[in-house]
């Protein structure tokens, strides 16, 4: 019974209802829309570190990430075909890559000089992992390339780098005996970090060793098909390295992107900030729309009242009429922006410029989450409800005879 009253009352008072109802969906929407632009950006940068950098999934030599300013190459990867072996054997696994990285000199013929970074890899491998590295200019690299390198976007405008151009690369090498070798710039490559940009040389790994008389690798990379299971894949690899003996660490992403940590915490106060003004908008315009009702409803309460019915009975109509309204306007607030995110995504995305720090510009889509989908119920169904309860509890508080009367002072 006060389920139908509810219903009848928002019906007949349709106009004052739709304006908090238009609220409210505008609301759910705005959350839904600045929520999911902020998801595709974290999923981006994540996904732009994983596959242009770190891969998920890292082992090392065991006290290499702790030394290795000290005595880098004091430390190799032993069983190096029993671990590759066992790492390819694991679930959810893409890619399992050797690589070898260390800082270089690099002189160009017309006199200038950088620090770089060279990355030895096996090119076809590297290639899987590195899917959001896009080549500028030129093809990518080959195993059989052994004097061909890729250099970073950045690095190249630096340093007057284009295709063809040969530069040296001087090192000290393991023995202690300086190294020099010529290379030819095969690719320009651009990734979304403008220092990783700025420092990468990607050479075949087997002329890396060969460059710094090193025949062994430092790191192995690991790459899955999702990234949710990088602990639990990371769990899996620990516990058998600890169960075979093998002096190896293990990390993942996580502890190499602090960047990435930093944007997350820096953007999500931002969000939080706009949910709350959101919130605190449509939550007073829901209150405001009742309290213009208000002595229109002290009457139509003293009138039920007269007929016998209680506070719990007209505690209910209230609180249906909050619920009926909330859900309604949830649900279509919902569906409307997940109709607005679909249509974006169709439509490529929103074309935005590079960020800070980054060199590529991005096409930024909308993901919808669950948890959105669930901060925008919370909102849309209480507010309407807690503004009803307002009003509920302010008309209770007179006699009969006043609330009768009220409309005739």
């Amino acid at each position: 019974m006060e389920l139908v009253m509810a219903i009848r009352n928002l019906i007949r008072h349709w106009r004052r209802n739709l304006l908090v109802s238009g609220t409210i969906v505008v609301g759910i929407l705005s959350i839904i829309i600045i929520g999911g632009y902020y998801e595709y950006n974290y999923w981006g940068l994540r996904e732009s570190m994983i596959r242009s950098q770190f891969g998920h999934i890292q082992i090392y030599p065991k006290g290499f990430l702790e030394n290795r300013d000290v005595n880098q190459f004091g430390y190799k990867i032993d069983n190096f075909d029993e671990v590759m072996k066992f790492l390819k054997s694991l679930p959810n696994v893409v890619v399992v890559t050797p690589r070898l990285e260390y800082m270089a000199l690099m002189n160009t013929p017309d006199g200038r000089s950088k620090i770089v970074n060279v990355r030895g890899v096996i090119p076809e491998e590297e290639g899987l992992i590195a899917t959001f590295v896009t080549h500028k200019e030129g093809i990518s690299l080959r195993s059989k390339d052994k004097d061909s390198v890729e250099v970073g976007y950045t690095l190249s405008k630096e340093m007057d780098l284009k295709l063809g151009s040969q530069f040296f690369l001087t090192v000290v090498k393991v023995d202690g005996e300086q190294n020099a070798m010529a290379f030819n710039v095969k690719s320009i490559v651009g990734s979304y970090s403008e220092e990783f940009d700025r420092r990468i040389v990607r050479m075949n790994l087997k002329t890396a060793q060969e460059l710094i008389g090193f025949p062994y690798v430092q790191e192995i990379v690991v790459l899955l098909n999702d990234t949710d299971k990088t602990g639990e894949i990371k769990r899996m690899i620990e516990k058998e390295i600890s169960s075979r003996g093998w002096r190896l660490g293990v990390t993942d992403w996580l502890y190499h992107a602090g960047y990435y940590v930093q944007v997350v915490e820096f953007y999500g106060g931002y969000f939080r900030i706009i949910l709350s003004i959101i919130v605190i908008v449509v939550f007073f315009v829901s209150l405001i729309t009742s309290l213009m009702s208000f002595f229109e409803r002290i009457t139509e309460v003293g009138t039920i009242r007269i007929f016998g019915a209680n506070n719990g009975t007209i505690f209910k109509m209230f609180f249906y009429e909050g619920l009926v309204m909330g859900v309604f306007s949830t649900v279509m607030g919902i569906l409307l922006g997940l109709g607005i995110a679909n249509i974006i995504n169709l439509l490529g995305g929103i074309y935005m410029p590079p960020p800070p720090g980054l060199t590529t510009s991005v096409m930024v889509k909308i993901i919808v989450k669950l948890n959105l989908i669930l901060t925008s119920s919370v909102v849309g169904v209480l507010i309407p409800i807690i503004s009803a309860l307002i009003i509920f509890f302010k008309t209770i508080r007179m006699t009969v005879v006043e609330q009768i009367k009220v409309n005739e002072q």
